[in-house]
């Protein structure tokens, strides 16, 4: 890769990692609101759907967010533009191809 594909490359996993904490920060203040309704001494269920719907929700686009990245730094990897250690991996290279 040259300086300008390496640069664009990282800009680009470097967004989706901002997306990612984003998603993380939502589905934590979700279950968060979630657990809070729960201890009150009568919970609305309607207040613990909707909650459990943003929880669901944000957690799903994480789940595409890291398929997304992992995907990206796999393919980076097999055409060799960029290396990494196999045991900080989250993904096999195996699984890209």
């Amino acid at each position: 890769m040259s300086t300008p594909e390496v640069y664009d490359f990282l800009c680009s996993i470097g967004e989706l990692i901002d997306k990612l904490s984003i998603e993380n920060i939502k589905c934590y203040h979700a279950n968060e609101g979630i657990l809070a309704e729960r201890r009150k001494k009568h919970p609305d269920p309607d207040i613990i759907a909707a909650m459990e719907w943003k929880a669901r929700t944000s957690g799903e686009q994480r789940v595409r967010l890291r398929d997304t990245i992992n995907s990206r730094l796999a393919e980076a990897i097999i055409r060799q533009g960029i290396s990494s250690a196999k045991d900080v991996r989250t993904y096999e290279l195996v699984d890209v191809k």
